[in-house]
C-alpha cells in the first residue's frame, strides 16, 4: 500500500466555482475516467502539462 497515497478535497457546493468543479467531476469525469479519482489525476495532469508549455514557450520569448 506504500504506491497509494490519498488526499482530501472539501468542496463548499454553496460555492460557484466549487459546485461547477464538483458537477464537472461527477458527470463528465466519470463518464469520461471511469472514476472521480482518475478524472482529478487527469484534469491536474493536463493543467499542468498546459502550464508547463506555456511557462516554456514564455521562457523562450515567443509571446511577447
Amino acid at each position: 500500500m506504500d504506491n497509494i497515497k490519498a488526499i482530501t478535497v472539501r468542496f463548499d457546493l454553496s460555492k460557484e466555482r466549487d459546485y461547477a468543479v464538483w458537477e464537472h467531476l461527477h458527470k463528465v469525469g466519470k463518464s469520461r475516467f471511469k472514476t472521480c479519482s482518475n478524472a482529478v489525476i487527469e484534469e491536474i495532469k493536463n493543467y499542468i502539462s498546459l502550464t508547463d508549455t506555456v511557462e516554456l514557450l514564455n521562457d523562450k520569448n515567443i509571446y511577447p
